[in-house]
């Protein structure tokens, strides 16, 4: 099983590289507590965020994850296993 930091560098490795619709899987959630308390619920915020990214207002929220935000339609967890849904930006 992965470590958190492996976890997260694989996320942001794979999934700006899948073909628009894509999904990446990802595993052995339950025993990974760092991206359960962490990772997950700044994702669940990104999937949620209504900001502008062309605000020149340094108050505005920001997304946790901008390499990821813009192409994240949805992501979805059951027991072990998280699903990231890609959308069908190019």
């Amino acid at each position: 099983h992965k470590s958190s930091m492996q976890m997260a560098q694989s996320i942001f490795f794979w999934f700006p590289r899948l073909e628009p619709g894509g999904m990446l899987f990802l595993e052995n959630i339950q025993e990974n507590t760092r991206i359960r308390r962490h990772f997950l619920p700044q994702l669940a915020q990104d999937v949620h965020w209504c900001g502008d990214y062309s605000s020149q207002n340094g108050d505005a929220p920001k997304p946790c994850f901008p390499t990821i935000q813009p192409l994240l339609k949805s992501f979805h967890c059951e027991l072990h296993i998280c699903v990231l849904e890609r959308n069908h930006v190019a």
